[in-house]
């Protein structure tokens, strides 16, 4: 082997020299630093010189070169040897002012003046300035070389943390599902977080103590709480960054992390929070897409309940062996909002007592968090430690090197570091004067900097502030552009000659305050796509607590304050001038128009969030509103822009025929809109024409029931002669859609008023189908006590009973057979609801059910009983609770299925375990030959269950399995069967696939859908 190479002792020896020479003019100049700022900035020159030789010493010292880079060590002996000379002449210098005494030189500076005294003299110090500065040129050759490998190593570091992240992403859950779930990105958040981040920056935190045992302890939980602008999101994306390489690419553990964000109203409550870490697991998992499914299938027009999400998310968490969840700025969900519920989230999922969650959130320390976490001191980090001190001062030694425009600012480095890191008040003559005037708080630094803004800018500063502060989302700088054009005092209209150039513009106006940048944002096919159009947003959260305050209206700066309902009125009314702008519905709708009108699509979005938000607030726009839907071209390209009727549909739709929008009647009474649904009758009336409140359209079919759904209990409709009964939509009839999304009102105003409580039609078949899928409880025994037919037949679930087993929902199932439900009822497939409530995971449903007497060994038309059921949902506790029943492992469904082929399906190692412990074999073949092994195989989950010989623990469950695997699973598949689309699924004459929830008709079908 080729030994390795060193750099010389002679370039070493000019190194150390230089250490030990410009140490001691430091030490020389030093004494009389208070003579002159000049000379202050010569020994700031000669202390950066210094830092950079010892920096090269260690670099030195601590790297061995390979023979293949001896063109790099010769570059880097070649840059050290051109310094020699140079700082021979400094060590020259040195030895003449060592010559004369101190008392010499005092005693000269006093009677002649310093400049008579010759280590003082302009022309000495100009010298020493320029060989400083060529010593440094030629040593920045050397370190960019040493440096080459740190860069390298850190490239090489994104790249692996890029890796780390695409195996958590999303994507691999279909489109559809993320449109609908509508959960918000958290990682455009984590991305913003990590390119603020300065390299090192949290090392202390994820390599102390307290982090180590968070990631190991039991049901742990970590609270990192500082002030405000601490950093505590970019600590939060260290230690996101952290766990994801303890993770690697185990599926044992899973990953979730969400940032709260005081500026997007989508990523502040606990629905939100729920939705984004149900997302990320869910694509952890190899069907994580099968809970998901069965969760959209019960709440498909809309986002379930936050107490479902939750239901959810624990089942999730439970088939990992940790899940690492990790939640950034608890502070930034609003406290007077749904920060109380975000808490009580967080509680009650510590009250699970899951001992492989892990919690780490970050905040300011406020009170009603602490109340809530109510940690031991040992399990919370303080940003107010020696760690943070480092990560600060290397953040400003970055900057300070870094920024050009603050490079000359470099002599002052050190002193500037430790003033800026630890709040240090005097640096020496003119720069201690400047630091020691600066303001003593945020909220001075703010009123001066609003103060600052001239006055005739402070309409458009105002609005800036009103749009960055309370926008539900983030506004890409040309449509903050048009937001500032938009003129809502007297005339309405979209000013274009109010438009601003460009962000430059921005800043202008507000030096400081506001942050632009790119998003990175994702698309199916590229997760670390980036938008090119930069985003505006306020620069920190503590600004917009500061408009809101009650201090800054007793301050200069008054006339900048803010309050939530004005604000949100305000940009109600931008975005409705907006929407009936005559330009942008005077042609039809395409791109080239949406992009002369940037605020168009979230105007159309968003206009009626902020509406509501304003409550009281809002004088005067509902004269806008009754504009826009009466303009029948401005209510089209509403729509076109964004349907509220179906909000997971986010795409323009700009070929949408007319034909198929529904009337304004319709939309108005979706949203609830009653002085909108007067306006429209009145003008009717006056033009003499009545408006059609039974017309048919929309989603829901018609008004009533797009009103019912949305839980709206004024009823303006039924007073306007609304058939209460009308037929259509998803939900079929009013009542059923009120009963779905749990509006008891709205139920019972629809009941006094002559709703038929056992009308037929729609997704559930019923109203009380509809109740009981959903949980609604109070619902159920408002209908049962009401007469509803409780056997009624129909549906998705087939009956009442059947949907609240199969949902987990006990107390309606208890309520529905204390009515008279009949638990011997079957579905279209022979299932009982005993059956349905194992597949759909319910320990408590399968007791209640046992209670009342039913059997579990009872097959359905494809001869499975309920531990086949349980295996194929992967719940292991229900599986043990039905091997204590006695059901066998090795019973074989119609088509040879036992349960363990059903869990090798669904991947679940745990049952995998527990079904061999109870005598299952992984050797047993179907009918088509298929053992459990090939079916995990075929149905890709990177599972490859172990031959019966091999002892079974989690340690090798699951199996990492390569491609070639699959390939040869899949050849296999062919080679047994001539049939074109064979497959490891169900065969069966006209039932409903598991998989895919499709229908397959004939006995040779067999279903590929959901592979």
């Amino acid at each position: 082997m080729t030994d390795p190479l060193s750099i010389t002792a002679s370039v070493a020896g000019v190194v150390s020299l230089g250490i030990q020479v410009t140490q001691s003019l430091i030490d020389f100049y030093k004494s009389y630093r208070y003579q002159d700022s000049e000379l202050a900035a010569i020994i700031g020159r000669l202390e950066s010189l210094a830092e950079t030789l010892q920096h090269l010493e260690k670099a030195l010292s601590s790297r061995t070169f390979q023979a293949d880079e001896r063109s790099l060590v010769k570059s880097i002996e070649k840059s050290i040897i051109h310094c020699d000379e140079l700082i021979q002449e400094l060590q020259d210098e040195c030895q003449k002012f060592s010559k004369t005494s101190s008392s010499g030189i005092k005693a000269a500076a006093r009677v002649a003046g310093r400049r008579a005294t010759y280590p003082f003299r302009q022309s000495t110090l100009q010298k020493l300035d320029e060989d400083i500065t060529e010593i440094r040129a030629n040593l920045s050759i050397a370190l960019d070389v040493l440096q080459l490998k740190d860069t390298q190593r850190f490239r090489e570091e994104v790249i692996e943390m890029k890796t780390l992240l695409e195996s958590v992403q999303t994507n691999q859950i279909s489109s559809d599902l993320r449109d609908w779930l509508s959960a918000p990105d958290a990682f455009v958040d984590h991305n913003a977080a990590c390119a603020k981040k300065h390299p090192g920056t949290g090392t202390w935190l994820i390599k102390g103590s307290q982090f180590c045992n968070w990631l190991t302890g039991e049901n742990s939980v970590l609270w990192l709480k500082g002030f405000a602008g601490s950093g505590k999101s970019v600590l939060c994306s260290t230690a996101i960054q952290s766990v994801l390489r303890h993770r690697g690419y185990d599926r044992g553990i899973g990953v979730a992390f969400f940032y709260f964000t005081f500026n997007d109203d989508s990523k502040q409550d606990e629905s939100s929070m729920l939705r984004a870490l149900l997302l990320q697991l869910s694509s952890q998992l190899q069907d994580g897409y099968a809970d998901l499914k069965q969760l959209h299938e019960s709440y498909k027009t809309g986002i379930p309940p936050s107490p479902n999400l939750l239901q959810y998310l624990r089942r999730l968490i439970q088939r990992f062996r940790h899940v690492y969840i990790l939640l950034d700025a608890l502070d930034e969900s609003p406290q007077s909002g749904p920060r109380g519920y975000v808490l009580d989230t967080l509680e009650t999922m510590r009250r699970w007592g899951v001992g492989h969650l892990h919690l780490f959130v970050t905040s300011r320390d406020e009170s009603d968090i602490h109340e809530s976490l109510d940690l031991p001191s040992l399990q919370q980090v303080t940003m107010s430690n020696a760690g943070i001190d480092r990560d600060i001062v290397d953040f400003i030694s970055g900057r300070l090197s870094g920024d050009r425009m603050l490079r000359k600012l470099s002599p002052y480095q050190d002193k500037i570091q430790k003033t800026l890191a630890q709040g240090a008040r005097g640096v020496e003559d003119h720069l201690d004067k400047v630091l020691g005037s600066l303001p003593q708080s945020l909220d001075e630094t703010y009123e001066r900097m609003f103060c600052n803004i001239e006055h005739r800018l402070i309409d458009d500063a105002r609005r800036i502030l009103t749009l960055l502060c309370f926008a539900v989302r983030p506004l890409k700088v040309q449509e903050l552009i048009d937001g500032i054009a938009v003129e809502i005092n007297g005339s309405t209209r979209l000013n274009r000659r109010r438009r601003l150039q460009d962000a430059d513009d921005i800043r202008k106006i507000y030096p400081g305050f506001i942050d632009i940048g790119l998003d990175a944002g994702h698309s199916n096919e590229n997760y670390y796509e980036v938008d090119s159009t930069p985003t505006a947003r306020i620069a920190h959260f503590s600004v917009q607590e500061y408009l809101e305050s009650e201090r800054i209206r007793h301050q200069k700066a008054a006339i900048f304050s803010l309050n939530s309902p004005t604000a949100h009125a305000d940009i109600a009314q931008i975005c409705l001038v907006y929407l009936v702008e005559h330009g942008l519905s005077s042609s039809d709708l395409d791109q080239s128009l949406v992009e002369a009108f940037p605020l168009a699509q979230f105007a159309a979005t968003y206009w009626y969030r902020h509406y509501r938000h304003a409550g009281d607030h809002a004088p005067g726009i509902d004269s806008l509103i009754a504009k826009l839907f009466q303009n029948q071209h401005s209510f089209a390209t509403w729509v076109k822009l964004h349907d509220m009727d179906k909000p997971w549909e986010t795409k323009v739709n700009f070929r949408r025929p007319l034909g198929t929008i529904a009337n304004p009647v319709y939309y108005a009474s979706l949203l609830g809109l009653d002085q909108t649904l007067l306006d429209l009758n009145n003008i009717g009336q006056a033009e003499g024409v009545k408006i059609d409140v039974n017309a048919q359209g929309g989603y829901y079919g018609n008004a009533l029931q797009a009103a019912s759904s949305r839980g709206h209990d004024k009823m303006i409709l039924l007073e306007k002669g609304a058939d209460i009964n009308a037929q259509g939509g998803d939900y079929g009839n009013a009542l059923q859609a009120a009963s779905s999304e749990g509006h008891d009102k709205v139920v019972q105003i629809l009941l006094e008023k002559g709703a038929d409580v056992n009308a037929q039609g729609g997704y559930y078949g019923n109203a009380l189908q509809a109740a009981s899928s959903r949980g609604h409880d109070k619902m159920v025994q408002i209908l049962l006590e009401k007469g509803v037919d409780v056997s009624a037949q129909g549906g998705y679930y087939g009956n009442a009973l059947q949907a609240a087993s199969y949902g987990g929902h006990e107390r309606a199932v208890w309520m529905l057979q204390n009515f008279g439900a009949t638990i011997e009822m079957k579905d279209m497939q022979g299932r009982l609801s005993i059956h349905l409530a194992c597949a759909g995971g319910s320990m408590k449903t399968l007791e209640l059910l046992l209670s009342f007497g039913v059997e579990p060994t009872i097959t359905d038309t494809q001869r499975r009983n309920c531990l086949h059921h349980a295996s194929s949902k992967g719940s292991v506790q229900l599986v043990v609770r039905l091997l204590e029943e006695s059901l066998a492992a090795t019973d074989a469904d119609r088509d040879g299925w036992t349960p363990l082929h059903w869990a090798a399906r669904n991947g679940s190692v745990d049952t995998i375990e527990v079904l061999k412990t109870a005598g299952a074999s992984t050797s047993t073949e179907d009918i088509e030959g298929w053992t459990p092994n090939l079916v995990a195989k075929f149905h890709h989950k990177q599972l490859s269950v172990v031959s019966d010989n091999t002892p079974l623990n989690k340690d090798n469950i699951p199996v990492q399995i390569l491609q070639p695997s699959i390939d040869s699973a899949a050849t296999e598949m062919e080679s047994r069967s001539d049939e074109e689309n064979f497959s490891p699924g169900i065969r069966q004459d006209g039932i409903i696939c598991d998989g895919c929830f499709l229908v397959s008709f004939g006995v040779n079908t067999f279903l590929r859908s959901c592979v």
